[in-house]
């Protein structure tokens, strides 16, 4: 949003020069009006930066700007950027002479750049009134003597008062560890927030911090370009494994995980799986080498929300779970994860992909029962269990539908396993399953496989 807002703000000053420039991009060798214009535009977008630091910054708090800058009655093109930016447009102006490029694009473009003077930046200050200016001085780039043109209240540390951190209002920070690329985290996140709201004073002023939170590659580029414009809330990208610290010691009120905390940090390790993908139907070995590892990813990820979770925050988790005296052949996850060995293993044997690959790949997931997660829970300590259950899943199972879902989710990590035509292959293959896996859906759906999980830092 604030990357539309600004393009917009610079399209207005477009408008403002167009006719005005002459030949080039740099603001300092065209016509004053178009220096105003670039002048006035960053006075506004300063103004406003100040105005959002102030509501932002606790009292006693610092802001430390670095940016090019100018001395008063020194022409902008003497300096570096001028000199750049000139040279930039007379290499555009050498290619429309030479027919690369039409000289009205050159015309019709401003470099959206605004180099102050210590003064300019003196005068927005002081007009803002919210910030006492302890330092502001002009220094040649990379360490290089000073030119000498300090200028401000210059107090030296040992003259400066302490941090004292008065909060202006009550900040919320909720946390979505495995936001994926939305919508669903937008709907969540919203819920959050007003389940948040409903229990605090009407007369509280609350500001809201969301940080989605995804594993490295992730397309946090996605998620924020559909970011609800409406908002109630500031948001940022925490991208890192939820199975370690992602936030600073007691910083979030709040968070959350949906179908997230299934996944494994790594496949089980020495286990031999011939013929399967997944410990579903396999020996009582693989079974073991899948929980075990489960146990300390969670061991692992409850360790790191204890550190980042205020007292009496709360942690929610929704993922699958399986009920106690279940197979886990005839647990959805276990009946759908079982095809997809039945579709890799028809490949290998139409020679499309070699079986030793398929013995070598155990996909990492793992769908605990609650006695799992109780057990993980309290020898964590930290936390109290406001509550714990499972449920049915809404609504008859799709099962093509599905079968995209996981591809959606799944693809990259078989993928990089088998490489993108077998998996093309092993999802048509399940395509054309899709009506044989219904029934055993349909005796899986009266099974209660959607595992709850509330919790309280004590």
């Amino acid at each position: 949003m604030e990357l539309a807002n600004e393009k917009k703000a610079w399209d207005s000053v477009k408008g403002m020069i167009e006719e005005a420039v002459i030949e080039n991009l740099e603001r300092e060798s065209v016509w004053s009006t178009v220096v105003r214009a670039y002048s006035d535009q960053f006075k506004k977008d300063f103004e406003g930066f100040l105005a959002s630091r102030v509501v932002e910054l606790v009292r006693g708090g610092v802001l430390l700007l670095l940016l090019p800058a100018t001395r008063e009655g020194v022409p902008s093109a003497n300096y570096p950027t001028g000199f750049l930016f000139s040279y930039l447009g007379q290499t555009l102006m050498d290619l429309a002479n030479e027919g690369v490029v039409e000289k009205a694009k050159i015309d019709g473009f401003n470099l959206p750049i605004y180099v102050p003077s210590v003064g300019e930046m003196r005068k927005m200050i002081e007009k803002n009134g919210c910030f006492t200016i302890e330092k502001m001085e002009l220094t040649v780039p990379r360490g290089k003597t000073s030119i000498g043109c300090s200028e401000g209240n210059d107090r030296r540390s040992s003259d400066r008062e302490p941090l004292d951190a008065e909060p202006r209002s009550t900040k919320v920070a909720i946390a979505d560890l495995g936001c994926s690329v939305g919508p669903n985290t937008f709907f969540t996140v919203q819920n959050l927030i007003e389940a948040v709201q409903k229990k605090w004073p009407s007369e509280t002023l609350l500001e809201f911090q969301v940080f989605f939170n995804d594993h490295l590659g992730n397309d946090f580029n996605t998620l924020f370009s559909s970011l609800p414009l409406e908002r109630r809330y500031h948001a940022a990208a925490v991208p890192g494994s939820f199975h370690g610290r992602l936030f600073p010691r007691s910083s979030i009120t709040v968070a959350h995980s949906s179908y997230a905390l299934q996944w494994l940090s790594k496949k089980p390790q020495g286990v031999h799986n011939e013929g399967r993908i997944h410990y579903s139907g396999a020996g009582t070995d693989v079974v073991k080498a899948y929980s075990d590892q489960y146990e300390k990813d969670l061991s692992c990820f409850m360790s790191a929300r204890a550190e980042e979770i205020v007292k009496g925050g709360v942690l929610v988790v929704v993922m699958p779970g399986t009920p106690d005296g279940i197979s886990h052949s005839d647990h959805p996850a276990g009946v759908l994860f079982n095809y997809f060995g039945y579709s890799l293993m028809e490949l290998a044997n139409e020679g499309v992909v070699d079986k030793d690959k398929i013995d070598k790949f155990n996909l990492p997931i793992y769908t605990p029962t609650m006695g799992e997660m109780k057990r993980v829970i309290e020898n964590n300590g930290c936390f109290s269990i406001e509550k714990m259950e499972l449920s049915k899943m809404d609504g008859p199972i799709d099962v093509a539908k599905l079968i995209m879902h996981m591809r959606a989710g799944m693809e990259g990590v078989f993928s990089a396993h088998f490489g993108d035509s077998v998996v093309d292959k092993m999802f048509a293959k399940m395509s054309d399953k899709a009506q044989d896996m219904s029934h055993f859906f349909e005796s899986g759906y009266s099974k209660s496989t959607q595992l709850l999980v509330v919790l309280k830092r004590k």
